[in-house]
């Protein structure tokens, strides 16, 4: 409860029969029924694994509830990963290679079989994970421990993502909330 109040969120949103922390990190496999393709979703600047995908008038989190009927995609391990995305807060510790690094991780960790190693693995990211995401796919050829992922097969979807940088962007602010 207290987590939620001090990111601002609405009781409502509670999962039904699940367990929720505020940080949200690592890798979560939100669905998984004979998987032929992977699906990782990486959240925005500020946002959560859960909340960013969340609808927020009725609480239904569409990746989980909507992506794995028959009509979309059945066939899939959908999975989100959290990292520390509050570059207010001046405990944030994370930068941009190592938010990349703990997502090759995560992902190495649930690509473990050979079926698994053998799938298309899409990344679908929005704003900063999708920069995340991309100084993955840097690292990851010379990343020799991250063997469970082929950058051959692998696929990015990228919504809002500022690729050369944003006007909006408070860098100040955050700079002076981080020095704080």
């Amino acid at each position: 409860m207290k987590a939620l109040k001090r990111l601002g969120k609405r009781k409502a949103l509670f999962w039904r029969d699940w367990s929720i922390e505020h940080v949200f990190r690592g890798i979560t496999v939100l669905y998984e029924n004979e998987a032929k393709t992977d699906i990782c979703f990486v959240h925005e600047l500020g946002g959560n694994a859960f909340d960013t995908w969340t609808v927020s008038n009725g609480g239904s989190m569409w990746p989980r509830d909507f992506l794995p009927s028959p009509k979309h995609f059945p066939n899939s391990r959908i999975m989100t990963f959290g990292y520390d995305s509050d570059l207010t807060d001046s405990t944030t510790l994370m930068t941009m290679e190592s938010c990349a690094q703990s997502l090759l991780r995560g992902v190495n960790e649930v690509r473990n079989s050979d079926e698994a190693r053998n799938r298309p693995l899409l990344f679908v990211c929005h704003s900063l994970g999708g920069l995340i995401t991309r100084k993955a796919m840097e690292l990851l050829p010379i990343m020799a421990s991250y063997t469970n992922i082929e950058l051959a097969k692998c696929g990015l979807l990228f919504l809002a993502t500022p690729h050369l940088g944003s006007k909006s962007a408070d860098w100040p602010k955050a700079m002076l909330a981080a020095a704080e």
